[in-house]
């Protein structure tokens, strides 16, 4: 089946055809991700260890013979969000810095490039990365969408004169988002779908989105069918649409582990409960008790009776060491670094490298995740251009022809102390920057050339500071 001529003709005249063309349009690699299991698994209040059914409180007799319900300890451990919260800011704790294949740019390919820097700040790069890792390590597919707007009035915020913005939004199936890309044989993107509901009052609408190279297609779901309510051109000439995916939530594989430590730590709170108040073994006949508040609390009892303290003498070391090791798997398996205060207070001053080899692990995840997101970001850079071709139309040809690659660089606690010492014995002592470049680099003053002039004026003049 040649899926580039089943849908590059979307226009439907009846029902019939839009149905017949929608149902192609959903034809997809593989099924949607399984958005109500993750949700439970991802939000600790809906694990199953807080199920009444899957555990059960118990039933209890009190001193009258009656049966009573006796809740039981029910812990959730939101392990899932840190799995992918960590593994989001390891990958981009850092900016993302784009940088072109020809290091030696024109005069218009300086200002195209400077252009799309500015675009990716308006959007505040950085945190739309973060967020747009989040969602794919948590419903394994994710995609971003670029669209202009009227600004109102002219501006020059992109680096020239333009009455459009540009933005871009993240859509994702835990926000309700079907999506629906549709590959050729050599797996270009030919057609991205997305299906959505609009809530208005207690009813909901339900609409179908096709973008595609030359237009994009909007249906509404009707009592009786599919119909069209917006078809507009795509002026950019490519889909402005971004898709990447993996095959599991980021904690798909400790799962299981998961729900063995939150079980334990359930089972051993109930164990505490029951022995952590001293119980009193009596054996014989009790005469009398202490009054409530008495000091020097004693029993009543004849002359043949016996009473001890019940001590709990199987020490939990089983229960411990099987925490201690669950931990140690999930942490590992996932290859999330434990950077908790406990883990880390009596470390001490380690050098750069002891820091790199303590992160090596989540560095090596951060490279395994290049592989989806240097394709997405070029894919991004793409279509940023394609834009400031479109607004700008004397940059076209040079925004066309650019390739932007993005550097990604693993978040790591500085070690600035070992870097420039290491540098100044390469050196062998020498200076190996101009004041200048120290000042700034330290970042502490705004004005780097007042504040040396301010230096040289103390240092000449003989003030004190």
């Amino acid at each position: 089946m040649k899926v580039n001529e089943l849908i590059l003709d979307l226009t439907g005249e009846d029902i019939q055809e839009i149905k017949k063309i929608i149902e192609t349009l959903k034809l997809r690699d593989g099924d949607h991700p399984e958005i109500d299991r993750i949700k439970k698994e991802y939000d600790p209040y809906l694990h199953d260890i807080t199920s009444k059914v899957k555990r059960p409180d118990k039933q209890v007799k009190k001193e009258d013979g009656q049966t009573a319900v006796e809740p039981v300890a029910r812990i959730a451990l939101a392990i899932q969000k840190l799995i992918v919260k960590r593994a989001a800011s390891f990958l981009f704790g850092n900016p993302v810095k784009p940088f072109p294949i020809d290091s030696q740019l024109s005069d218009t390919g300086e200002i195209v490039f400077d252009s799309l820097k500015k675009i990716l700040r308006s959007i505040k790069e950085q945190s739309f990365n973060k967020r747009l890792a989040r969602e794919l390590f948590k419903a394994t597919e994710v995609a971003e969408m670029w669209y202009t707007f009227d600004a109102k009035e002219t501006h020059t915020k992109y680096g020239f004169p333009s009455d459009l913005k540009i933005k871009s939004t993240i859509w994702s199936p835990l926000s309700g988002d079907l999506l629906y890309p549709i590959f050729d044989d050599t797996d270009d993107l030919v057609a991205f779908s997305r299906e959505y509901e609009i809530k208005k009052g207690d009813e909901k609408e339900v609409y179908f989105e096709t973008y595609t190279a030359d237009e994009k297609v909007v249906w509404k779901k009707e009592k009786e069918g599919w119909v069209e309510v917006n078809r507009v051109d795509n002026p950019i000439g490519k889909i402005p649409v971004v898709y990447s995916r993996q095959d599991n939530p980021e904690w798909h594989d400790v799962q299981g582990l998961i729900d063995r430590m939150e079980k334990l730590f359930s089972n051993y709170a109930d164990t505490i409960d029951y022995h952590a108040s001293p119980t009193i073994f009596v054996n014989g006949e009790i005469t009398g008790f202490a009054q409530k508040g008495e000091s020097g609390k004693i029993l009543e009892a004849d002359e043949n009776a016996k009473a001890q303290y019940l001590s709990w003498d199987q020490a939990p070391d089983a229960v411990k060491l099987e925490i201690e090791t669950l931990v140690r798997f999930i942490y590992s398996l996932t290859q999330t670094p434990d950077i908790s205060f406990e883990s880390v207070k009596g470390i001490g001053n380690i050098t750069g490298i002891a820091l790199k080899l303590m992160f090596m692990d989540a560095h090596l995840k951060v490279e395994d995740k290049k592989e989806i997101f240097v394709e997405h970001l070029q894919r991004r850079y793409s279509l940023i251009l394609a834009y400031i071709g479109t607004m700008n139309g004397k940059y076209k040809e040079e925004a066309n022809n650019m390739e932007i690659d993005p550097e990604i660089t693993p978040y790591m606690i500085d070690d600035q102390s070992t870097l420039m010492s290491n540098i100044s014995t390469a050196l062998g002592g020498k200076s190996f920057m101009s004041r200048k470049t120290a000042i700034e680099t330290l970042g502490y003053v705004d004005d780097s050339e007042e504040e040396i002039r301010q230096i040289n004026e103390e240092e000449l003049g003989g003030m004190e500071v």
